[in-house]
């Protein structure tokens, strides 16, 4: 569903797993308005430090 390589999924932390679910899911929720602004991504940056 999220396009990870096994590598990728094996590495992830819970808390990046969470994080792209979210992002997953705020993306195609109905109404959504597609994809994530640069302030929500320099917060996501910030907070997760990748």
């Amino acid at each position: 569903m999220l396009g990870w390589k096994p590598t990728d999924f094996s590495q992830a932390t819970l808390r990046d797993y969470m994080a792209a679910i979210d992002g997953f899911n705020d993306l195609h929720a109905s109404g959504s308005e597609g994809g994530m602004t640069q302030d929500r991504f320099q917060e996501l940056k910030a907070q997760y430090g990748r």
